[in-house]
């Protein structure tokens, strides 16, 4: 997405400050600086989203191929109708972000912008509910912080730009907390009833959230009855609510689990996995001990949590931490002083943070498979900038600093962290099957790094029922399907030279053929006749 086009998208979302501005004069310097962050936030989420992260990751190449198919057919590409989860590699994946991506990749066809351009608004929408939740519930010198602190949070950047289908969930539940909260406050059940239609909404969002969302909702009801805030049977309507929309998931998770075998409820599908995921990233896993796994998990959950170690490449940018090196003891603090603390928000705030804990000692734990507690993280480093700023007065200074640091890091994002990524990606395949769709060709063979396969049905934009019918795979029954071709496209390397083929390698594998070649960043292409 280019210059132009990612200010507009920003405006439209950065544009509500000044309208309330002009009912409310008086905090002209709060809303104006609202506008800024708000602008400047949504651009570094949007900007060139279809060149960086550069390459195409092969959960982006997936979903976005998923929605492809399902505009086609109506099925995915394992022929499921309108599954509730994809059967995908063989061991699953999430649905919500390609039904949401339905609509942009229609009007604009299957590319990397309309597969990623569902994150980034949804990274923009964040920031200005943050901006509208917060300008009613805190004054404005904090509503400013608590918005100018997600705005530059890295984690939240890079997982707005990337389009891991996964990475939707903790926003999503945020709409769904705050509405809660809400209803809470004010008494509306309107509020309650929409919460727990979204976080119903959220379970199509990522698998975590089969243990997350019940144990949260179990937690918060049970300490609102407590209160006397919520009746019991009022908490068990919104529940029941929340499990109602859910169902389908809730019928999924009982056929992977009892091996049911897959049911079809008119259009819709309730697959079951050629390989149940869940069980090797979690306590249950059958090769490891439960005592030495949940040892793993807490040194895991501690590193992540406080070390701020990603997982992966694309989770978050080296040296800067997912919620900024520098931010580790404001955390700490935040966390220590809002033990202290009854408003209602920093209760809720303990109630997840305690739920993502619980998520992450049974789950294993990552920067991806708790995204879940980042947000309450977040709200911790914000308390204890609030603390600080009430008893030191030192507020130009903060600023100051994480401007410096959130300037360093978009540099850094758009050069040395695009150089690192480079050599693990996929970048340049698109262009080498482009070179070679120009080719005559009676086999093409393809180096199988990368599930590059999924990058070939993405790129070339091939028809999801030509892959049903012409799709070989080895081993189906695995947790990531190997394909050994789709009609006369190796995933492969060639056991000899044959006439009229062309062979697709990436320069990691070092292979070399005596054909006349043509070379891109990452890959190589031969054509032998």
């Amino acid at each position: 997405m280019g210059f132009i086009i990612s200010i507009i998208v920003s405006l439209v979302f950065a544009i509500w400050p000044l309208v309330h501005m002009l009912n409310d004069k008086k905090h002209k310097v709060y809303y104006i600086l609202c506008f800024v962050i708000l602008l400047v936030g949504c651009f570094v989420r949007l900007y060139l989203i279809d060149k960086y992260p550069i390459g195409l990751q092969s959960d982006e190449a997936s979903i976005g191929y998923e929605a492809f198919s399902l505009i086609q057919h109506g099925v995915d590409r394992n022929g499921m109708s309108y599954p509730v989860n994809f059967i995908s590699w063989g061991s699953g994946q999430n649905v919500l972000y390609a039904y949401l991506s339905i609509p942009f990749i229609k009007i604009m066809g299957l590319n990397v912008l309309s597969t990623r351009l569902v994150m980034a608004l949804i990274g923009c929408l964040t920031l200005l509910v943050i901006y509208l939740f917060t300008r009613k519930e805190l004054n404005h010198k904090y509503s400013l912080l608590a918005l100018f602190m997600i705005a530059i949070m890295p984690w939240h950047i890079v997982k707005s730009r990337w389009a891991l289908e996964s990475n939707i969930f903790p926003d999503i539940v945020l709409y769904g907390v705050i509405l809660l909260y809400l209803g809470i406050k004010n008494n509306k059940k309107k509020y309650y009833l929409l919460g727990s239609i979204i976080l119903g909404i959220s379970t199509y969002a990522y698998g975590t959230s089969y243990l997350f969302i019940p144990v949260f909702l179990v937690i918060l009801y049970g300490y609102l009855i407590k209160k006397k805030m919520l009746k019991w049977n009022h908490a068990l309507l919104y529940f029941s609510l929340t499990g109602i929309v859910a169902l389908p998931m809730i019928l999924y998770t009982f056929v992977n689990f009892f091996n049911l075998g897959t049911i079809h409820l008119g259009p819709i599908t309730i697959p079951m996995l050629y390989v149940n995921r869940m069980a090797s990233t979690t306590l249950f896993n059958p090769y490891d001990n439960i005592l030495t796994r949940f040892g793993y998990n807490i040194m895991d959950l501690f590193g992540t949590v406080l070390f701020q170690v990603s997982d992966r490449v694309y989770g978050g940018i080296p040296y800067f931490g997912l919620y900024y090196t520098i931010s580790l003891p404001i955390f700490l603090y935040g966390f220590i002083k809002a033990r202290k603390c009854n408003h209602l928000i920093i209760k809720i705030t303990h109630i997840l943070f305690i739920t993502s804990i619980i998520l992450g000692l049974f789950l294993r734990p990552s920067s991806t498979h708790t995204n879940i507690i980042w947000f309450p993280v977040i709200t911790y480093v914000i308390y204890g900038f609030i603390n600080i700023i009430q008893n030191f007065q030192i507020e130009r200074h903060i600023y100051g600093i994480y401007i410096s640091i959130f300037l360093c890091l978009i540099m850094y994002y758009f050069t040395g962290y695009q150089d690192y990524l480079t050599p693990i990606t996929n970048y340049s395949l698109d262009d080498a099957l482009e070179y070679s769709n120009s080719i005559n060709y009676d086999k093409m063979y393809i180096t199988i790094n990368n599930q590059n396969y999924i990058s070939y049905l993405f790129y070339n934009k091939i028809d999801s029922m030509y892959y049903i019918d012409n799709v070989s795979i080895q081993d189906k029954n695995s947790m990531f399907q190997n394909i050994d071709r789709i009609g006369n496209v190796y995933f492969s390397y060639p056991s000899q030279i044959e006439n009229n083929i062309v062979i697709i390698t990436s320069r990691q594998d070092k292979i070399t053929f005596d054909c006349p070649s043509k070379e891109f960043t990452n890959y190589i292409v031969y054509v032998c006749n």
